[in-house]
């Protein structure tokens, strides 16, 4: 796999995580932790952790599990970094 392949999986849930962020939306600044903003926006900060009721109400817990299945995928650097090793290990023998 080179440095520009994107895994399956790995599209699936970044994609499917995109859809639930739509439905959720954010509050429109440019720091906002649910939704990043295009075109004109405020610079004031991410006001969606003040509105937590009303953002678990729009979904924020769907967009929250979606982006730790994500998280499960990809493995932690030094576990992959380990599992390489062990493959190259492998191939030596």
């Amino acid at each position: 796999m080179d440095d520009h392949t994107i895994p399956a999986a790995v599209q699936k849930f970044a994609d499917e995580y995109r859809q639930i962020a739509a439905q959720v939306g954010g509050c429109g600044d440019g720091g906002c932790v649910i939704v990043r903003p295009t075109g004109m926006h405020t610079n004031g900060g991410c006001r969606c952790t003040y509105h937590m009721d009303t953002m678990r109400e729009r979904g924020v817990t769907r967009l929250l599990r979606k982006a730790q299945q994500l998280v499960d995928v990809i493995p932690p650097p030094q576990q992959e970094s380990r599992e390489m090793g062990n493959d190259i290990a492998g191939a030596a023998q």
